[in-house]
């Protein structure tokens, strides 16, 4: 029985689809697109894609909701990212400002959609930096934001100091309980 999608999957979909996008920007402004063109074959492709997202999504919630997970303990939340990652992005961002104000001309229309389409893909980033993990920790295991759960057994569970700590996978943060 299938116990979820991993939230950090979904998380790479999403900046997956942000990045092609930037690339159709790219390939347009270097002239072998025109518009039309571009709607014709990219806006399929991430209807396509939203579509595959929201079947993922909506066969985990189902799984989980028939699940098994013993009775609910406790809920917490709990921060997904160190502030060192954070202070990279926020390097990142002024990086990004220096160039687009240096490379980017308003007179053109596909270098002002370039740029959008990196904000969008650097507000996405920020969004997933400053998200915060909902666990609920159940019997039999923990639900991660409502859409994965992992059993005890898949967990990496070190004790320090009469508490537990978690090592979820794909998650970079070790959580404490």
């Amino acid at each position: 029985m299938q116990n979820g999608t991993n939230p950090i999957i979904l998380e790479i979909c999403c900046i997956f689809s942000a990045t092609i996008i930037c690339l159709a920007y790219l390939i347009l402004e270097n002239g072998n697109f025109n518009l039309l063109e571009f709607f014709k074959l990219f806006i399929p492709f991430l209807l396509i894609f939203c579509m595959v997202i929201g079947v993922m999504l909506f066969k985990s919630l189902k799984s989980i909701k028939k699940m098994d997970k013993g009775n609910f303990l406790k809920e917490m939340e709990v921060k997904f990212y160190d502030s060192k990652i954070r202070i990279i992005w926020v390097v990142l961002l002024i990086l990004f400002f220096v160039l687009t104000k240096i490379y980017v001309s308003p007179d053109n229309l596909f270098s002002v959609l370039i740029c959008s389409g990196i904000v969008a893909l650097e507000i996405g980033i920020y969004i997933i930096l400053t998200q915060e993990l909902k666990i609920e920790v159940y019997e039999k295991g923990i639900l991660v934001n409502g859409i994965k759960f992992y059993s005890w057994k898949e967990l990496k569970i070190k004790e320090k100091d009469g508490k537990r700590i978690l090592k979820i996978p794909y998650i970079p943060k070790e959580i404490t309980i």
